[in-house]
């Protein structure tokens, strides 16, 4: 078998709303719904095949039963790149996620480079991300007991189509009204700086990080840029292009390939003749190796394929 509809995992945080079931059709009980994740082999969150005579093992237990080297020759199931939407119905808390060395030391997995394309954006929506000053450390902690913080952390208004690169070690958050598709390294570390003193249904107030995000949060204003065209980015963690219908390429022996439709409709057809029908919402992998791919449709589709 060489392609594979993906069963995203679901996350019901305190700031997610509805509209990944109402407009992407994500099946969960969960709600509020605030991540689907349509690619994981994370131990936090795994996803598993949908249909066929391996429906329900993940990507990792196929290849471990099979032998077939799925991921490529520069990937596996320990650095697979996350790929989530996110439906923020609320402001996500500020935060920060640490680099590999600091969450190998202290978490034992990887740390987080994450990247986000805007998918819907209300009117005046924005994101949260850098600072507006440089600061001192001593101002960053002072900030962050009296409350303050918020002052001096960017806020960008933000439209659909937009495109934004997140490293480790900067601060940011996504603002109320907004869809995400993000892509980010194999890692479940997450540092709240400040959650605006929102409690959860149990009403309690969410643990906070402080001490480690003081340790690995970059206190410059500078922020990295972009170019936000179909080719996303390329970096040493993950490739990614957006594509419409008519699109085409190749699956080689380096990567396996991951398409999420984010609109509109259409077919996918391997170079052996393997078709699936694409539909909004739906998460579809390519073993590495397959050869020539096609997109025919009208449809929009995020493509992730391992980095250099």
């Amino acid at each position: 078998m060489k392609l594979f509809q993906i069963r995203p995992y679901c996350n019901d945080y305190l700031w997610g709303g509805r509209r990944l079931t109402n407009e992407y059709g994500i099946e969960t009980e969960r709600y509020p719904l605030a991540e689907a994740w349509m690619l994981s082999s994370h131990k936090d969150g795994l996803c598993h095949i949908m249909g066929s005579s391996f429906d329900g093992m993940t990507l990792e237990e196929y290849q471990n039963k099979t032998g077939d080297h799925i991921f490529g020759n520069s990937c596996n199931s320990s650095n697979l790149p996350i790929i989530k939407l996110i439906d923020a119905e609320d402001d996500l808390a500020i935060q920060v996620h640490p680099d590999d060395e600091y969450a190998l030391k202290n978490e034992h997995q990887l740390g987080k480079v994450e990247c986000w394309y805007i998918l819907d954006a209300e009117p005046d929506a924005s994101i949260y991300y850098g600072f507006t000053k440089e600061l001192t450390k001593d101002e960053f902690v002072k900030r962050i007991t009296e409350g303050t913080l918020k002052e001096v952390v960017r806020c960008i208004k933000v439209h659909k189509g937009d495109f934004y690169y997140i490293p480790s070690g900067f601060i940011h958050a996504i603002g109320k009204g907004i869809i995400v598709a993000e892509v980010q390294e194999n890692s479940n570390v997450t540092y709240r700086i400040d959650d605006f003193k929102r409690k959860d249904q149990f009403g309690h107030f969410r643990t906070l990080q402080i001490t480690q995000a003081i340790d690995v949060t970059v206190l410059d204003n500078k922020i990295p840029s972009y170019h936000s065209g179909n080719h996303l980015i390329k970096n040493r963690y993950f490739t990614v292009d957006i594509a419409d219908g008519s699109s085409q390429g190749k699956c080689t022996e380096k990567s396996y390939i991951s398409m999420i439709v984010l609109s509109g409709s259409g077919f996918l057809e391997l170079d052996d003749h393997e078709r699936a029908a694409l539909h909004k919402g739906q998460s579809w992998f390519i073993s590495a190796h397959e050869g020539k791919w096609r997109i025919k449709g009208k449809c929009r589709l995020l493509i992730t394929q391992t980095g250099v």
